[in-house]
């Protein structure tokens, strides 16, 4: 099995992540994004020209820390979580060191954007910064061929709705940004981003 860097890298730079393009907020998210992450993964200069070397640390520990909220459905299922990216120390951390399955793959692609967004130094409430990445997770999962069930929270629910727009060609309206926000504001997991001006670490 490939380190766990690597097996990041290389969802970020497949053709399934190529394939996410959206914007929100004034923000877009693309492969250029995506490339981005990866390079920095790699430790090595984006493209304009800093050095942003991002860790990526496995920790089995971090499910206790968190609710572990299945990448399918949003679905809290048993305590913990998979996966979080700490702009504080430029760090993806994975409670596993296998991105062998389809959420893995799609959480890893979730976290990349918060990470995207760090990297980029974007200045983006995290109600937004979160909605962007449930669409890119949400829309990986569409273009790997998966079908939305039923169960799902109201924050995938809303994320789905709006990734599927995306899926079809169009953009993202109005009404599925103001879905989407008021499913996160709601959502028990993120009581710590109700503040509108709230902002995750985006220090580059």
């Amino acid at each position: 099995m490939d380190p766990i860097r690597v097996q990041l890298q290389n969802v970020l730079s497949g053709p399934i992540t190529a394939r996410i393009q959206f914007g929100l907020a004034g923000v877009m998210v693309n492969r250029s994004l995506f490339r981005d992450v990866s390079t920095a993964v790699a430790g090595n200069s984006t493209p304009n020209g800093r050095l942003f070397p991002i860790r990526v640390v496995v920790n089995p520990g971090l499910r206790s820390n968190r609710a572990f909220r299945n990448a399918l459905t949003g679905v809290v299922i048993s305590p913990g979580i998979d996966a979080q990216y700490d702009g504080t120390t430029n760090s993806f951390i994975f409670s596993n060191p296998c991105l062998a399955t389809l959420d893995a793959r799609a959480l890893a692609v979730h976290e990349s954007v918060h990470a995207g967004f760090d990297l980029h130094r974007v200045k983006i409430t995290a109600i937004d910064d979160e909605a962007a990445a449930y669409i890119a997770q949400c829309l990986y999962l569409i273009y790997a061929g998966h079908t939305f069930g039923t169960g799902m929270t109201p924050t995938f629910t809303a994320a789905a709705a709006a990734a599927a727009t995306v899926a079809r060609g169009l953009q993202i309206t109005s009404g599925q940004i103001a879905d989407l926000r008021a499913a996160l504001w709601n959502d028990p997991n993120y009581t710590e981003i109700r503040k509108k001006t709230y902002q995750y670490t985006h220090d580059g």
